[in-house]
């Protein structure tokens, strides 16, 4: 069953690495969510931003 996870949630992690913070590969291993996931979030993130 897929974890799903809300957009206050998912905004909250692409700021992190858009801000330069962190990287997605970092956030990935440290949440425990695939890499290319948080890619697709903050690819629609800046799309949005």
């Amino acid at each position: 069953m897929r974890k799903v996870h809300d957009q206050a949630y998912k905004t909250e992690i692409c700021k992190r690495i858009a801000e330069g913070g962190s990287t997605v590969s970092f956030v990935s291993k440290e949440i425990g969510i695939r890499d290319t996931t948080i890619y697709g979030w903050v690819s629609r993130y800046r799309e949005n931003s």
